[in-house]
C-alpha cells in the first residue's frame, strides 16, 4: 500500500482478467503451482530494455541480504554487469527499511550524492566499490562492514 491506494496485478497486467490481485507479490520458481499467474509467464524472458552496455551514469546500490526474494538480484546483477565506471554496491542486513534509514545508511547516501550533485569531494569514490555487510553469528551486534574491490 502507497499513499492510502493498493497497486493492483491489473494495473500492471491488464489482460490478466477480473482476479484482483496484489502486484506485489515475492515470486520465486518453488511458487509458481500456487499463483493465479500461469507457470510460462513466469519463465525469464529477455529484456529488450534491459541493456547494460547503456547504463553510463553513476549510480548507488543499496540491497539488503534478508531481501533475496526482493531487491537484491537486480542489486547485484545492475552493479556487475552495468557499464558504468563510477558504482557503488552496499549490502546491509536487517530489516528491509532501518539499515538503509539509519545515520550510517544516509551518511554513505550523502556523501555519494554529494559527490555526484554538488562537486563535494566527500572521499567516498577512492573507498572499494563494495561494502558489505558481514554476518558472522546470530549476534548482530558483531555484525561488521566490509569493503570489496568487485
Amino acid at each position: 500500500m502507497r499513499d492510502g491506494a493498493m497497486l493492483w496485478a491489473d494495473v500492471l497486467r491488464p489482460d490478466c482478467g477480473a482476479e484482483r490481485m496484489p502486484a506485489i507479490m515475492n515470486i520465486g520458481p518453488y511458487q509458481k503451482d500456487r499463483l493465479w499467474i500461469p507457470p510460462e509467464d513466469l519463465e525469464e524472458k529477455a529484456n529488450p530494455y534491459l541493456a547494460w552496455e547503456r547504463t553510463v551514469v553513476p549510480f548507488y546500490s543499496v540491497g539488503n541480504w534478508s531481501g533475496m526474494g526482493l531487491h537484491l538480484r537486480g542489486n547485484t546483477e545492475a552493479f556487475m554487469h552495468a557499464a558504468s565506471k563510477h558504482k557503488k554496491l552496499r549490502i546491509h542486513s536487517g530489516t528491509h527499511f532501518h539499515p538503509f534509514h539509519s545515520e550510517e545508511g544516509r551518511m554513505d547516501q550523502l556523501r555519494f550524492f554529494d559527490y555526484w550533485l554538488k562537486g563535494i569531494d566527500t572521499g567516498i569514490m577512492e573507498e572499494p566499490p563494495v561494502k558489505l555487510m558481514i554476518r558472522t553469528s546470530g549476534d548482530t551486534k558483531s555484525y561488521k562492514f566490509r569493503f570489496e574491490n568487485e
